[in-house]
């Protein structure tokens, strides 16, 4: 699902009636909109954050208020979501936070499970210090940490260029996922992710 105005992208993964939802710029209109054209009821069990900038939250506070379920985000990001700098929105002019009580932090483990969803945390830091990347058997949700041809800025409030070249190198040498859907932008191969973090960081030290 993509929102115009951010050009954001929300994720929605449906197993056995169960759904988990990755970021929140799509509105909680568009979300509920391609819930239902699935023909059968689905319960929203978690919503889980990639990062805590304010194009990927923007919904939230909607989702929380008519999901029964948590949301949830690593590092600081539970911090962030009440902070119009650290969430970007300051130089939006939006001003934006987060008012739902209902946000945990993730547990502090590579594999985690919330009702029947089993899945990896990556922690990718460096375009923020909250970023993470989530695998899905062999799919990944890169969030801003790398795009089909690009990798996240890092020239933001809470952005680190030694830490996103770490994660960079992190995400190459696990086994390159079968898909890679980003924050933006179209989705990837896992091949591709690679090559392009090979070049990426080619460049870099050179």
């Amino acid at each position: 699902l993509k929102e115009q105005y951010f050009a954001c992208n929300t994720y929605i993964i449906v197993q056995d009636g169960k759904a988990i939802i990755i970021d929140a710029g799509a509105s909680y209109a568009t979300v509920n909109e391609a819930l239902s054209r699935l023909g059968y009821e689905v319960d929203v069990v978690a919503i889980l954050l990639t990062h805590s900038h304010f194009d990927h939250i923007y919904g939230l506070d909607d989702y929380l208020n008519k999901f029964n379920c948590k949301a949830y985000i690593d590092g600081k990001g539970v911090e962030n979501l009440n902070d119009t700098e650290m969430n970007y929105s300051k130089y939006y002019g939006e001003g934006f936070t987060v008012q739902s009580s209902k946000i945990c932090q993730l547990p502090n483990q590579d594999v985690c499970t919330i009702d029947d969803f089993k899945f990896r945390v990556i922690r990718t830091y460096g375009h923020t210090n909250d970023s993470v990347c989530y695998i899905f058997d062999d799919i990944m949700f890169s969030g801003d940490t790398v795009f089909s041809v690009a990798v996240g800025r890092t020239d933001l409030p809470n952005s680190n260029i030694d830490d996103l070249n770490t994660s960079l190198s992190k995400l190459r040498s696990i086994n390159p996922p079968r898909i890679v859907y980003p924050g933006h932008g179209r989705a990837m191969s896992g091949i591709e992710m690679d090559n392009y973090i090979d070049v990426y960081i080619a460049t870099c030290v050179n």
